[in-house]
């Protein structure tokens, strides 16, 4: 590994335990908004820790004190490291997807003036995004961005006045997504064509209505066209699908017996049972 190599993702870990920003720790304004961000901080700053210890140091095992005085559970212990593996293979993908991106970028503009063809993409890549200049000056630039939109938006559900999360849908989400990358051409990676039921089932479950523009989705959305052309591409995007179809397991694993809350006014609201409704008054 050369020293510019090892200088990049150590700017990479110095993102990821700065997340979520201070900014956002300062539009909490109850005292279980601000536990939720010292959470997913702790957390960022643990994924941070494994990065180094796997990608720059190459040994030891920086969390496993925290295991063994039961700081962290086991699923936690090993979602963490998953989660550590599957950003470096987002950040591979996009070392080599990136210049696609760019140019996409430069000839979406002109797409979006077709209004037949605005209407249908406009949830996903709204005009403003292609009508102004690129935003990355690198791949770097590009995942730091990513890093953001995921670690960030997770958080600023608590910020919502109103938001639930039921564990019943998510987990049902989840596994037809797995299904969908498990799906997936063995040779580019690229995901299966879902028919109209299908399709209207994922909306269902994933949140169709809640769901916006991201950077992610644009990459995975130009991965469908670059893995078939680019060999770089589809090497890439298999890693991808295989470290997130076992986060995604993980994830569903670790929250099988959660039941939901909700987010209203600040407050984290349980629900009475699983898949089930708000208890009143937190009761």
């Amino acid at each position: 590994m050369s020293q510019e190599e090892r200088e990049v993702l150590e700017k990479i870990a110095r993102v990821m335990e700065s997340l979520p920003g201070e900014s956002l720790l300062e539009k909490c304004w109850t005292e279980e908004q601000k536990e939720e961000w010292q959470k997913v901080r702790n957390t960022q700053v643990y994924i941070a820790e494994c990065w180094r210890a796997k990608f720059i140091y190459q040994q030891g095992d920086p969390i496993a004190e925290a295991l063994d005085k039961k700081e962290i559970v086991q699923n936690k212990y090993d979602l963490i490291w998953l989660t550590v593996n599957q950003y470096k293979d987002q950040w591979e993908l996009i070392q080599v997807v990136e210049k696609y991106l760019k140019q996409l970028h430069s000839v979406f503009g002109n797409l979006l003036s077709n209004k037949k063809i605005s209407s249908q993409v406009h949830k996903f890549f709204p005009n403003s995004i292609f009508l102004k200049p690129y935003p990355f000056n690198s791949a770097y630039d590009l995942f730091v961005a990513v890093l953001k939109e995921e670690i960030e938006g997770a958080f600023e559900i608590c910020l919502e006045k109103h938001y639930g999360i039921n564990f019943k849908t998510i987990k049902n989400g989840v596994k037809q997504l797995i299904e969908t990358i498990q799906h997936a051409d063995n040779c580019t990676g690229v995901y299966p064509q879902l028919n109209s039921i299908q399709q209207e089932k994922v909306k269902k479950n994933i949140g169709w209505h809640r769901i916006s523009f991201s950077w992610w989705g644009m990459i995975l959305f130009i991965c469908q066209f670059a893995a078939i052309v680019d060999s770089s591409v589809r090497t890439k995007l298999i890693v991808v699908n295989k470290s997130t179809i076992e986060v995604f397991k993980l994830s569903a694993k670790a929250s099988y017996k959660f039941k939901g809350f909700t987010w209203i006014d600040g407050k984290k609201v349980p629900f009475d049972k699983f898949g089930g409704v708000p208890v009143k008054n937190g009761k």
